[in-house]
This record gives structure tokens, sequence and C-alpha cells, in this order.
């Protein structure tokens, strides 16, 4: 494999809205980076005008992206800050409650569209001179004279001191640098689209949680207020069930299973089916690599979490190798493994904790034991009057 006339400084390899904000992040401290992405850009146009793929995104996820120049390219339309949440099990009487301004915030968060995300993305790299190869796979990587070597499928070599792989929860680079990693499927899958619905949101976003799975409803925008993202959890079986109920029957069954939360849903979208499965690389780095977002993590989207771990993975190595470089230290010093192993420690011990959050709660609503069940109720109500704690975990999960 030859080495590249003009190697970089940093490969990002998986152009998702993780590896790009990673790649202008490190674009940004003045280092020469390479995106890389196997497959072409792909929008998705639905009926209703919104992309399915949204993000619920929190405080320090939009701070980085603030910083980063992008949350103001998104556009207003795209972005739906929600001002309450209310969580309830359905298999009882236990319900919480979080309401922004009585702790003193403007909102809770956001629920963000993924395309035009990532058109923002692309902008302020294209701004910032990243130079994105794509379509354009990795079929070797190797690692020769103190540098990554990447052979791609459309026949360019890249060299590249520091390689970051953010290709995904499959993460084929992940595989092919022989990362071990822990995973076990959940025997469940979530049903995405967007729903129409009687009722306003009222900038309200909605869970609730059952033995089958969770089922949320999150805002979007629109001056009517009455359009929703849908994400619902189901076993593998009865989401496959599901799936091929037409729109009709479909909107129907979500009706019942939403206690009319937003009234009547009267309409969806194309839904989309997508398995979940927990997994976790028992190392984020080595030598000259480092994995970020799902590539390093992926959790259960009970919470959604996923792409707000993902982006304080990129706040840390952004911060890591800021702070090497403002010291002196050399781009070609990148892939240095004491160094990689700061950022590791930055962000393992933060997505252990949150993991084994995740997993507790879905084996505690999962739960059909009539002691369990009694005893989160009692707890959630109990949490519910708790306004310190409350306050406590908001800003938690608002990443502060």
């Amino acid at each position: 494999m030859s080495i590249s006339s003009e190697p970089y400084a940093v490969a990002v390899v998986g152009a998702g809205v993780v590896g790009s904000a990673a790649a202008l992040a490190l674009a940004e401290l003045g280092l020469s980076v390479v995106l890389v992405e196997a497959r072409a850009a792909q929008p998705v146009v639905a009926d209703s005008g919104y992309d399915p793929r949204v993000m619920a995104l929190n405080g320090s996820s939009r701070q980085l992206l603030e910083q980063l120049g992008v949350w103001p390219l998104i556009g207003a339309g795209h972005i739906t800050g929600y001002q309450t949440m209310k969580v309830w099990d359905g298999d009882g009487s236990g319900h919480v409650e979080f309401n922004a301004a009585q702790m003193g915030l403007a909102e809770l968060g956001a629920i963000v569209e993924q395309q035009p995300l990532l058109d923002a993305l692309q902008q302020r790299l294209a701004a910032a001179g990243v130079c994105v190869e794509r379509p354009a796979s990795v079929v070797a990587a190797a690692r020769r004279e103190g540098v990554m070597q990447l052979q791609l499928a459309n026949g360019r070599s890249i060299a590249a001191a520091l390689l970051v792989a953010a290709d995904g929860a499959q993460s084929p680079l992940r595989e092919r640098l022989g990362f071990a990693t822990r995973s076990w499927s959940y025997g469940q899958d979530a049903i995405i689209t967007t729903l129409t619905t009687s009722r306003p949101h009222g900038a309200t976003a909605y869970q609730r949680f059952t033995a089958h799975g969770p089922l949320a409803l999150l805002p979007l925008g629109g001056a009517d207020q009455r359009h929703c993202s849908l994400v619902w959890s189901q076993s593998s079986a009865e989401a496959a069930r599901l799936m091929a109920l037409d729109d009709g029957d479909f909107c129907r069954e979500l009706t019942l299973a939403s206690e009319q939360t937003l009234g009547v849903v009267s309409g969806c979208d194309r839904r989309y089916r997508v398995a979940l499965t927990q997994r976790h690389a028992i190392d984020y780095v080595q030598p000259n690599v480092a994995l970020i977002g799902d590539a390093a993590h992926a959790i259960h989207p009970l919470a959604g979490q996923g792409v707000n771990l993902g982006f304080k993975d990129v706040a840390a190595l952004a911060t890591t190798v800021g702070q090497f470089i403002a010291a002196g230290g050399a781009p070609a010093g990148l892939g240095d493994a004491a160094l990689l192993g700061r950022y590791q420690r930055r962000r393992q011990p933060d997505n252990l904790a949150t993991m084994a959050a995740m997993e507790g709660l879905k084996r505690l609503f999962g739960s059909a034991n009539p002691v369990l069940r009694l005893a989160r109720n009692w707890g959630l109500n109990q949490f519910d009057r708790a306004e310190l704690v409350k306050q406590w975990v908001v800003r938690a999960a608002a990443g502060e």
C-alpha cells in the first residue's frame, strides 16, 4: 500500500453526524483532515416533509454544535425545542413530569432532523477545507512507520497519523482492526416514522414504558404542532407484525398503544424498522486509532442518549488533541498511545455508566413481576415529587 503524496494529520471514517462533527472539530484545530464515507448521500424525503431520522439533542450537544458554527445553519424549521417531558408506566399508575421552567431552563432539549443537521455540517466542513471522499469504502487498513495507511475502493491511498473510526454500530473498520467488543441483542426492533395527530403536542415529549418496550412521541415543528416523531420499541416478532399492517391499521393500533395521549393518530409516513443491540468496545483506542460514537458504544434508544454520548466523544477527543497541539505537540504525534489513552479515560466511565443505567431501566420496565411493578410505580411517583432530584437528573442528562 503506497503512502499518499500529501498525508493527512487525521482521517475520519464515517460521515454521519458524529463523524462529521469530529472531522470539523479537529480541522478547527488547524489540522489537515480527510473524511471518508462508504455510502453516497441519500437524503430521505417523506410525504410530511420531515426527515424520519431525528435525534433528541441535549444542552452539551447543542453547545458543541454552536461552537463549531453548525447550529445556526440547521434552520429553525428543523429544530423543535421541548419544554416538558412526560414519562409514565403503561402497566401502572407511576408517572414523572419534567418541566423546563420549573427548573430554571429555557428548554429540556431539542428534536433535530438528521438531514438538515448533516447539510449544515457539510457546509462547515467545506468552509474548513476538509477533504471529503464519498462514496469510498475502506478496503485495507494497516499501521506502517507510525501512520495509518488506508486503501479506498475508489483507488485512493490515504496516510494519517490519527485514524478516527465513526462508521456506526456495525463498524467494518473496528472489526478490520481487531477491536474486541461485548454485545448482545435485545430481541427488540424499533419502529421509526413521522406521525400526524389530532391534538397538538404542546412542545412536549412523551414516553410510555411497557413490558414490550418504550413508546416515544417526540414533538416536531410546524404551526399546528400536529406532527411528531415515533420511536416504538417492540419484540422483533411484534415489530414484524406491526410493520406488515397497512397505514390505517397501524395508526389505529398506535392510537391505542399511546393511550390517545395526542388524540387519534391520523396518519404516518413510511415506517422503518431497526434492530436493537447493545455493543461496547472493550478498548476505544489503539496506537494511531480512536473509536467514537456508535463504533465505540451502541445503546438502547429508550432515553435518546446515543448521539449525545457520541458528541461528548467528539468534544473529549478534540479537547485531548487540542491540549496536545497547544503544548507544542506535532501532528505526526497524534497517534501516540499515551495521548489517545487520555481520550479513553475521559469517555469510557461515562459511557459505561450510561449504558448500565439504560440496561437497568429496560430490565425494570420489562419485568412482569407484580412486586417489582408496584415498586417501580411507587418509585416513579415518589421521584416525581422530589424536585431537587429531578433537577439533578435533568442537568446530568443535559451533559452538565
